[in-house]
């Protein structure tokens, strides 16, 4: 695991929690512990069927049972406030956590937006830390077939002793952080287009496709099954603003690109910086190996909302043809 640079009283990071917090407010850990406590684990139906609820609330008894009797100088997970040291990170789980399942409609990213119980998204300064840990998330974010108590009590140990690789990974704050900034402050709707005609001329010019340095771009997939995407954006340094975009590919013969799927969030291109894609895509019974296709970005209100750009740039900017390669 990447090692973190010290954590303690002044430290700048990020947090999911409640909506509209008002900048200053400060909140103290430890509501974690409530809401794992009254989870109920099954509930009965009135055909007399017992329904079960997620198994990973009760991960976390294991975890922390493990971390009692053989880590008990880490702080708790039901006592600790979940946060990142990257801004990326930090929207992107937002993203994955709380957006990613309304997408399937056209405006699913606007809508979920406009539901005011949606969790804000905040970078905060720590005032207070008892004790801090940085950990994979991964370890404790799914189940294998077969598990036993023994394999998930050996994964929590894998857990507390801060194994794996995890580029970014969680950290647990037993203390007080202060909320200096809204990440989610620019209503979606307020949101207005850049209207300069050269801006969107200077836009195409400072976006490539293609860096010789780099890998090339590269969509593999077989026949109905998830396709991967992988390449790299670079922009040159008169880029006159940054902007947003999803990423899609358009196939030979059809008009409409077709985006990414929903966990993937948008990329922002900067000025002067390369930006990785990894991209998933699924359900595509029509892609043949050896077929041809663009990658495509497309740059509009909900990208540039996830990023809070204001002005945005909206637009579709399409890549070299390629052809389709087949999974190994």
């Amino acid at each position: 695991m990447e090692k973190l640079p010290q954590i303690g009283v002044g430290s700048r990071l990020f947090l999911t929690a409640s909506p509209n917090l008002e900048i200053g407010t400060r909140l103290p850990s430890g509501h974690y512990r409530e809401k794992v406590y009254n989870n109920t684990l099954a509930r009965r139906h009135p055909d007399g069927e017992f329904e079960k609820v997620d198994p990973h609330e009760f991960m976390e008894f294991i975890w922390e049972i493990v971390r009692l009797s053989e880590f008990s100088h880490l702080p708790s997970r039901m006592d600790s406030h979940f946060l990142w040291d990257n801004e990326d990170a930090a929207r992107w789980w937002h993203h994955c956590r709380h957006i990613m399942n309304f997408m399937d409609s056209p405006r699913g990213y606007e809508q979920r937006h406009g539901d005011p119980n949606l969790p804000g998204l905040y970078e905060v300064e720590v005032v207070e830390c008892s004790r801090v840990f940085a950990a994979n998330m991964n370890l404790i974010s799914y189940l294998d077939d077969g598990e036993t108590f023994a394999t998930l009590m050996e994964r929590a140990r894998q857990y507390w002793r801060g194994e794996g690789n995890a580029h970014n990974p969680e950290i647990l704050l037993e203390g007080t952080v202060k909320v200096c900034r809204n990440l989610l402050a620019e209503k979606c709707e307020n949101l207005q287009t850049t209207t300069d005609v050269e801006v969107t001329q200077n836009i195409e010019g400072s976006l490539s496709w293609t860096q010789p340095y780099e890998k090339p771009w590269s969509l593999s997939c077989k026949k109905g099954a998830v396709c991967n995407l992988d390449g790299v954006l670079g922009a040159d340094a008169y880029l006159p603003m940054k902007f947003a975009g999803w990423i899609a590919i358009r196939l030979e013969g059809e008009k409409e690109p077709i985006r990414c799927d929903s966990g993937c969030p948008p990329v922002l291109i900067q000025p002067g910086a390369l930006t990785e894609i990894f991209a998933k895509f699924s359900d595509f019974p029509q892609v043949l190996v050896g077929n041809r296709y663009q990658p495509v970005l497309v740059c509009n209100r909900s990208a540039a909302h996830y990023w809070q750009l204001n002005p945005y740039w909206e637009g579709v900017l399409s890549g070299e043809w390629q052809v389709i390669k087949e999974s190994p």
